[in-house]
């Protein structure tokens, strides 16, 4: 997501599970592949899962150059949206959606004012929506962890 105020420009990236509904996000100034492969690595360490096989984007430039030689040294598949085309992506515009409607709505000017702060109150933000926020994909019962304890545990039992 791109936001501007008074000329300046700041960016969040998401990472989503579609199947868990798992989120990650960071704010940064920089619109470059190298913080766009840097938040992916932290989303990495963050998200439960023992390796990312594929992952999808548009064609923005950020996922390009150093993006693309991170993921390809990660053994990961990299798809890409079509030119102009949200809706192959709609989870994760849903949820750049939700992030705006959400937190953005409370916290836009201190993402210009303070990014390191505006990031901190995100990843708290990061820990409700993942651990406490119930969604209604799974019948507004579970939390997108507790989806994916439930996967996990079920992947035990049929091992």
């Amino acid at each position: 997501m791109e936001f501007r105020l008074g000329g300046r420009k700041a960016y969040i990236i998401t990472c989503l599970d579609e199947v868990t509904k798992l989120l990650f996000a960071k704010a940064s100034y920089s619109h470059s592949s190298s913080a766009a492969s840097g938040i992916l690595q932290e989303a990495q360490e963050y998200l439960p899962f023992d390796n990312v096989r594929f992952i999808l984007t548009d064609n923005g430039s950020e996922f390009m150059k150093n993006f693309a030689k991170y993921v390809a040294s990660q053994g990961i598949t990299h798809y890409h949206t079509y030119p102009k085309s949200p809706k192959q992506n709609a989870c994760c515009e849903r949820v750049n959606r939700t992030i705006q409607d959400e937190f953005m709505i409370k916290h836009h000017d201190l993402l210009f004012d303070d990014l390191k702060e505006f990031n901190k109150r995100l990843a708290k933000y990061l820990r409700w929506y993942n651990f406490e926020r119930v969604h209604s994909k799974f019948g507004n019962k579970m939390a997108p962890y507790d989806k994916f304890r439930a996967m996990t545990d079920c992947d035990k039992m049929v091992a």
